[in-house]
């Protein structure tokens, strides 16, 4: 499996876009099917810190 996502900020001010990629690595199967199926939620946001 490999991760790939897009940032932009948000804001009045526009820096850009990030892009970042990990992978690829192996999952076990019910962590795997956890990770795609918040990935398909469209309502998905995931906090970076």
């Amino acid at each position: 499996m490999e991760i790939v996502c897009q940032a932009t900020p948000t804001g009045a001010v526009n820096l850009g876009t990030a892009f970042g990629e990990i992978g690829p690595f192996e999952l076990d199967p019910n962590t795997r099917m956890s990770v795609e199926k918040l990935i398909d939620s469209t309502a998905a946001r995931i906090p970076v810190y």
